[in-house]
């Protein structure tokens, strides 16, 4: 995809790259996360798995924003 120019992160392609990244090292892999969890030692609480598809499309919509493609790669 990147070679015909087609290339886009939507969360398809997120979550085919965390398959292959992930495979056998998460519970779950190649799909957004299906209950909420607890992060052991701190006091923060991730996003509600029921709102990960907001938080989503927010977070991408923020990074197109950015115009220096080496920029918004590192920030992906």
């Amino acid at each position: 995809l990147v070679r015909n120019d087609r290339f886009k992160l939507d969360k398809k392609t997120i979550c085919k790259l965390h398959t292959k990244v992930s495979f056998e090292e998460a519970l779950k892999w190649g799909e957004f996360r299906d209950g909420n969890i607890r992060i052991g030692g701190t006091d923060y609480l991730p996003p509600n798995y029921k709102e990960l598809d907001i938080v989503f499309e927010k977070g991408i919509n923020q990074l197109q924003q950015i115009n220096h493609p080496a920029i918004r790669a590192i920030c992906y």
